[in-house]
Formats: structure tokens, sequence, C-alpha cells
């Protein structure tokens, strides 16, 4: 399987159970999913998947319980900002995220965007 086509999460919380009668254990971890492109676009028909890299992730409000035999490796996520003029390198084999999806809503936001209100001037004319 190549790389890119592995699941990726953010562990929430592990809990485990000890079997007293043969001795072993059950080890369960909660989970936030990262969705891959195709998964985005499961939920947001519009999503242009092509715009994506193979290694880009959108972090979700998904959660769900998952054996600890399921993983394979601990990474850090970089967050790509398209704004930010310090933005650090990506290499391009390495998973990232710079959205979030909020399934129920259907949103897409990009990580880190601020909104500012604006009290004065009241026309947009006046820049």
């Amino acid at each position: 399987m190549p790389e890119h086509d592995y699941c990726v999460v953010k562990i929430r919380e592990i809990r485990g159970v000890i079997h007293d009668e043969d001795d072993t254990n059950d080890v369960w971890a909660k989970v936030q999913w990262y969705y891959a492109p195709e998964d985005v676009a499961g939920v947001i028909k519009s999503f242009d998947t092509s715009a994506c890299s193979p290694f880009e992730r959108v972090f979700s409000d998904h959660f769900d319980f998952v054996s600890s035999e399921s993983f394979n490796e601990v990474i850090t996520i970089p967050e790509l900002k398209d704004e930010d003029i310090e933005q650090q390198y990506i290499d391009p084999n390495v998973f990232y995220t710079r959205y979030t999806i909020e399934r129920q809503s259907r949103r897409l936001k990009e990580l880190g965007a601020v909104a500012v209100i604006i009290s004065a001037p009241t026309s947009t004319s006046a820049f």
C-alpha cells in the first residue's frame, strides 16, 4: 500500500482492560480523524480533490474508537498556512493539514482563519 493511502488520526484518549481469566489485555484509543481529500469530497460534493496533494489531510470533527493494534507509527502533522510568510518547509512526501471540516454543517475552514470586525469606515469605497 502506498504511504499516502494510510489513515491518519489524532489520539485523544487511551483506555485499557486487563482480562484476569487469561492474563490478556485490550487497549483502545479514542481518536479524531484526519480525512483524506476523497473523504472530504464524500461529505462536500463540490470539494475539488485535484487541488490537493495525496498527503494532504483535513482535520475533522469525527471521533471513533480504534484498537491500539491498528497503529503503525507516531507522526507530526505540520500545518500549511498559505498566508504565513514564515511558513516552514513541508516535504512533499509528508502528511500535512491546512483545513478543518465540520461534517454536520458541511463546512470547510482554513486552519487559523481569523475574522476582523471593522468599526470605520463603513464603506469599502474608502479603500
